[in-house]
């Protein structure tokens, strides 16, 4: 009965999924379709569809967010959301002025609090209000089920990246923006500033990767929020390049460009867990939930 019971929910949400394809949201937001997953005890439970950005939030879309608080003369909670560029000092202080130069418009924002994103996500939620008189459009974090479900882009349960069981693709290159010491097996401890190797369990095929060898540990900053290729649900750069905020406050997932390869895994350990401060390490990426309205 509870099987017939998800799949009959899963079913539905397919069929929901084309009438809330009519909702007008912002131009890189992408359909996520409903289906079923494993929560973490492995009972499979169902997933309405719902939409996501299919990059992390910009330096140009916050500061837009920014403008316009100011412009209506929300002092308080642009206050709150303002962006604190000095968490650049102690890792990259050329980066100080990174959420401002005309470069770095398009590459993830940083160094906002939980509750700054909480605040740009009800900002959205009160513009497209307006622009949706026959559906409720609730903008938030995604709930860490649903930003798993979305990084496998369609893929099995099992896989440990959004691509896959690789870092790299067939011909060698990186599939993700990461700290290089090695390779997939590499634990990142940030509060002791150590290097651990993981046992980790793979296929014993892997597509005919080739081997490029170990790069030299470096600082990697943010890239571009559309760097490498999508996953299979349109979305980009879910492991890496910055750790996304989750609604579970003080969450992330995804790891960033200073995590070793296994710590930007779908199911690795959130090392961010119980953050409040801004950092660079972390941004957030923003999903939409559609309701058609009752006529």
């Amino acid at each position: 009965m509870r099987l017939f019971l998800l799949i009959l929910v899963v079913f539905s949400g397919i069929l929901a999924s084309f009438e809330l394809n009519k909702a007008i949201l912002p131009e890189n937001y992408v359909a996520i379709p409903g289906g079923a997953t494993l929560d973490k005890n492995g009972h499979a439970i169902a997933i309405r569809p719902f939409f996501m950005s299919n990059t992390e939030a910009t330096n140009r879309e916050y500061q837009a967010f920014l403008t316009d608080l100011l412009r209506r003369k929300k002092t308080a909670e642009h206050a709150l959301a303002q962006i604190r560029p000095e968490g650049w000092q102690n890792l990259y202080p050329a980066f100080e002025n990174y959420h401002t130069l005309p470069e770095y418009q398009d590459y993830p924002v940083v160094n906002i609090s939980q509750e700054g994103a909480r605040l740009y996500c009800t900002w959205l939620t009160e513009i497209y209000a307006e622009r949706n008189p026959d559906f409720t459009v609730l903008f938030r974090l995604p709930t860490e089920t649903e930003w798993k479900y979305a990084a496998r882009g369609g893929l099995s349960n099992d896989v440990p990246y959004p691509h896959g069981h690789f870092l790299r693709d067939p011909n060698g290159q990186f599939l993700y923006n990461f700290r290089v010491v090695g390779d997939e097996a590499v634990h990142y401890d940030p509060k002791t500033k150590t290097f651990q190797i993981q046992s980790i369990q793979r296929p014993a095929e892997n597509g005919g990767l080739k081997s490029a060898g170990t790069v030299p540990a470096s600082f990697n900053p943010p890239f571009s929020a559309r760097t490498f290729k999508p996953n299979g649900y349109d979305l980009y750069n879910l492991s890496g390049n910055v750790a996304e905020m989750l609604n579970e406050p003080g969450r992330t997932k995804g790891g960033c460009f200073n995590s070793g390869g296994y710590d930007i895994r779908i199911n690795a350990p959130d090392v961010y867990a119980g953050f409040y401060e801004p950092t660079p390490y972390i941004g957030f990426r923003p999903v939409a939930v559609v309701e058609a309205r009752q006529k």
